[in-house]
């Protein structure tokens, strides 16, 4: 299994995994008590920066590539309240009147929502613009009649 993280992820080079199979063993035969305490309320932060200072008979440090993983695998997201955040956004963009929308055209409009900390109608048009657009969409209009 650490095999396929390290390798899914590219957190290390292919001649690395090896020496990180090793230590993921020595962590898991270690005893308790030669390494970081787990209780209910433990951060996981914490523990890896713990782990990390876990040093050898000799003063090197036990478990570095053992705590490079741990540390690039708590920063992926535990929740998946992000995506759906962004599919109720969908959701509000395509609507049955617009379910024509095009990739690039959603992509836009979700950049614009997501980038916005404004209400929509607090928007103030430039009028200049506004009338550049109406001409374009007429000339549009008028040459695929």
């Amino acid at each position: 299994m650490m095999r396929n993280l390290a390798t899914r992820f590219s957190i290390m080079a292919d001649d690395e995994i090896e020496y990180l199979v090793e230590q993921l063993q020595g962590y898991q035969l270690s005893p308790d008590d030669d390494l970081p305490p787990v209780t209910s309320d433990s951060r996981v932060d914490t523990f890896c920066v713990e782990t990390g200072r876990k040093k050898t008979f000799v003063g090197a440090v036990r478990f570095p590539l053992l705590t490079r993983v741990m540390t690039k695998l708590s920063v992926i997201a535990h929740s998946n309240a992000d995506s759906e955040c962004v599919f109720s956004m969908v959701r509000k963009i395509v609507t049955d009147s617009r379910s024509q929308l095009g990739n690039d055209t959603l992509r836009a409009l979700l950049s614009c929502k997501i980038n916005t900390d404004d209400p929509c109608y607090a928007f103030v048009r430039d009028k200049d613009i506004c009338n550049v657009a109406k001409v374009a969409t007429w000339n549009y209009v008028r040459e695929h009649q």
